[in-house]
């Protein structure tokens, strides 16, 4: 009987040096909290404002911020994160907002220069595609020496269901994003642009539309 009235106790014993390390991870300020790129991606969809989030990095994980920015506008909380993480910038391209994190010293694929653009498309995808198709954009890829890595393209939006003509003005690759996000509504691009030993990668994604 003794031992069988032992066995419930063993049993909490044992669930909790299970739980105990799982609670530990989950800490304020932990591994869990969200990056330097989510949280400024969270921002702008707060906001339901157009733009973009540019990202140059290396091998390491982006920085976790410190700060809370929460209950600001966007301009208020770019302007805090700017101040206190080494790295991000950001400017205001008509409606649309573009964040620029850069870990690493080497040159954008997103600052090439492109020509002027009549484009006629259905998605951001479509879009997307010709802008990176175009002969500056190729060059400036054989460069950087960069491939591309592979992404998932998710769904449609409400506002890609019909065809568009669309004319970019002359401007670099961030420029005509920053454009594109604007004429679909309140787009949102997300360019991971990374350097680690030998491998060269970019994926260009849209994570909101």
């Amino acid at each position: 009987m003794l031992g069988t009235a032992k066995l419930p106790i063993l049993l909490c014993t044992v669930l909790l040096s299970v739980l105990c390390p799982v609670f530990a991870q989950t800490v304020p300020g932990g591994p869990d909290r969200p990056t330097l790129d989510v949280v400024t991606a969270d921002i702008l969809r707060a906001d339901s404002v157009p733009g973009g989030v540019e990202i140059i990095a290396g091998c390491s994980i982006l920085a976790t911020p410190t700060i809370d920015v929460s209950g600001k506008s966007t301009d208020q909380a770019l302007n805090t994160l700017k101040l206190a993480e080494h790295g991000l910038t950001w400017e205001k391209k008509g409606n649309a907002y573009i964040v620029t994190i850069r870990a690493i010293s080497s040159p954008s694929l997103a600052s090439v220069n492109l020509p002027e653009a009549h484009l006629t498309v259905r998605t951001l995808w479509e879009a997307t595609n010709v802008l990176l198709q175009q002969q500056a954009a190729q060059q400036r890829l054989a460069e950087l020496k960069l491939s591309e890595a592979p992404y998932t393209l998710g769904f449609a939006s409400i506002n890609e269901r019909e065809t568009r003509t669309i004319f970019l003005p002359s401007g670099t690759l961030r420029d005509q994003l920053a454009a594109l996000a604007t004429t679909f509504g309140k787009g949102i691009w997300r360019l991971d642009q990374r350097e680690c030993g030998s491998e060269r990668t970019f994926r260009l994604s849209w994570i909101a539309k």
